[in-house]
């Protein structure tokens, strides 16, 4: 079709009324196809980012018997025209019944970036290698249908397995063991994914055995040993998946025999608590001539009291896991003070000696009596008279200084000085320490000789 438009330069840009009289023929014509069509669409598809063509691959991941498998597709118009998907259903699947369309994509899609999805599942009920088709009917000129080959590969199914106490899930390359003990009850399970129609163990240790319906592996060990086991579940197809695991089976338990001292020594009066130990550790115990007003606790064989004065003799009985026990007997001394619990500790198998246990004996023959030893923390088997306060002169004094040992009660510290040393010269020097700590100093300026001694008493 011509149209024309007298009255116009043939340079003018547009149609208007106005007559241009600079040339004396003027006019310009347009020209429209009236048989033109509409702009075509383009059809593409894409997963995960990359465009398959049609005609191309797509791989699903191995997926185990039973389970699935999602994988969503986007179809692209990159063309001008409207793209209308023209089949029924829109996306079609043929080839196996493993593969479906759980979600149909709009149309029609408008060009040049629209766009909408699909979704297909792959549901194999059987092992080995699935192949399937989609078809898209659609109106672009040169890619209609559109074609996508789908491939799935089903492996067997995925075994667990669970001991008591802990998880080892499959595919794990590492920590695929489970333990247990000679003459302890052993207990694991084999589980996997989908139906499985029977599980089955190779070489296991012996006392221990499967049951091959329900995956449980249980019995008591009679050997100690590191076995590697093939394990696996076999589906209803007879295909299944192995797993090496690695049972360790522990010597048996021993019988717990006891540590520690079997005298126990406590103050009158004052919170006493001991801890009974053995070992291999017992996990349970029981205490025989707990007297009155005693706590014993059978778990953790804590034994509290605050006690009274005098002797008390127990027996404890400790069990193993495997219910094997021994027993131990034990006596508990309470003392009026820590004097006494200390001289009859430190005397150990001669507490009733006279010789080694009596307070102005000297049993290490170091010079100083057992009184002495106690009131300054020293130990009167070692002969540690050097570790006796030493005595220093500060300033034209004389000067004994230090503080009591922790714990140690009972005792009054004091010093006296003589000039000659004769019996009845002995004077009383002051203390001028404070709280725990002792000072004695006496003036040595004009004198020529000057001697102080240290005195320990006790009620």
């Amino acid at each position: 079709m011509v149209v024309g438009a007298p009255g116009e330069a043939s340079s003018t840009t547009g149609v208007d009324s106005v007559p241009n009289y600079s040339a004396d023929i003027s006019g310009a014509a347009y020209v429209f196809d009236l048989n033109a069509t509409a702009p075509p669409p383009e059809i593409a598809i894409e997963q995960a980012g990359t465009v398959i063509a049609s005609g191309g691959l797509k791989v699903f991941g191995l997926t185990a018997v039973s389970s699935t498998s999602d994988l969503t597709f986007i179809i692209k118009n990159i063309g001008i025209g409207d793209l209308t998907l023209t089949g029924t259903p829109k996306v079609a699947v043929t080839g196996s019944s493993n593969f479906t369309v759980i979600a149909q994509p709009s149309s029609p899609i408008t060009g040049p970036s629209g766009s909408a999805t699909f979704i297909v599942r792959f549901a194999p009920t059987s092992t080995g290698t699935k192949t399937a088709a989609i078809q898209i009917a659609n109106n672009d000129a040169d890619e209609n249908p559109y074609d996508i080959n789908l491939t799935g590969v089903t492996t067997a199914p995925a075994i667990t397995i669970q001991p008591v106490g802990s998880s080892i899930h499959d595919g794990e390359t590492a920590g695929l063991s489970v333990s247990g003990r000679v003459g302890v009850a052993f207990n694991a399970s084999i589980s996997a994914a989908g139906t499985v129609s029977f599980y089955d163990a190779s070489a296991l240790p012996f006392g221990i055995s499967l049951n091959a319906q329900t995956g449980v592996i249980s019995g008591i060990p009679v050997e100690p040993g590191t076995h590697v086991i093939q394990v696996w579940g076999v589906n209803a197809q007879g295909t299944g998946e192995f797993r090496a695991v690695t049972f360790v089976i522990s010597s048996a338990v021993g019988t717990p025999a006891f540590s520690g001292d079997t005298v126990l020594r406590a103050i009158e009066g004052q919170a006493f608590s001991h801890l009974i130990t053995t070992a291999p550790a017992a996990t349970a115990f029981a205490a025989d001539g707990l007297p009155s007003g005693w706590s014993f606790n059978p778990l953790s064989g804590l034994l509290q009291a605050t006690p009274l004065l005098g002797n008390h003799d127990l027996e404890i009985e400790a069990w193993n896991a495997v219910g094997s026990s021994g027993k131990q007997s034990f006596q508990v001394r309470v003392f009026a003070d820590a004097k006494e619990l200390w001289l009859d500790e430190k005397s150990g198998d001669q507490a009733g000696d006279p010789a080694v246990a009596g307070w102005d004996v000297d049993p290490d023959f170091d010079g100083l009596s057992n009184l002495l030893e106690f009131a300054f923390g020293l130990n009167p088997n070692s002969g540690a008279s050097v570790q006796f306060p030493p005595a220093q002169r500060v300033a034209g004094n004389f000067v004994i200084s230090f503080t009591e040992p922790a714990g140690i009660t009972g005792i009054t510290y004091g010093a006296e000085w003589s000039p000659d040393l004769t019996p009845a010269s002995w004077l009383p020097v002051l203390d001028t320490g404070t709280g725990t700590t002792h000072t004695f100093s006496i003036p040595t300026v004009g004198s020529l000789r000057k001697f102080m001694r240290l005195k320990v008493t006790s009620p």
